[in-house]
């Protein structure tokens, strides 16, 4: 006898309120092969190894892509001004710290508002 004390992957779940959009949803995953099972409410769940895959369909059938970013390479010495001021603003950004320069991202759709402030910081500082 052969008994098997393997725990079962874990899941991760989305739910579509719209009937045509979830019929959608669930027609390419079972197009792209993932595993799935539908509880009574309507909720899909599936593995969780799967969540990348899935996240990628989800977007197509609410037709939200992915963002696209813009962003600057500063100096160190000025860096720390200008996430201020994008805070200030509430211009969301990331961060990544490189050996030279910092090099900041936001959301492409806020571009021109934050390479203003980038641009004035940077000549305040007379670079």
């Amino acid at each position: 006898m052969v008994v098997c004390a393997c725990a079962a992957e874990s899941e991760t779940s989305s739910k579509i309120n719209d009937p045509e959009l979830h019929s959608r949803f669930v027609d390419l995953l079972e197009k792209e092969g993932v595993a799935y099972r539908i509880a009574d409410d309507g909720q899909v769940f599936y593995p969780t190894s799967e969540r990348e895959k899935v996240s990628k369909i989800f977007r197509s059938v609410l037709g939200v892509s992915d963002p696209v970013y813009k962003g600057a390479s500063v100096g160190y010495e000025q860096a720390s001004e200008i996430a201020s001021k994008l805070v200030e603003v509430r211009i969301p950004f990331e961060v990544l710290y490189q050996e030279n320069t910092v090099i900041f991202k936001w959301p492409e759709h806020l571009n021109d508002k934050a390479i203003e402030i980038v641009t004035r910081v940077l000549s305040d500082h007379g670079v």
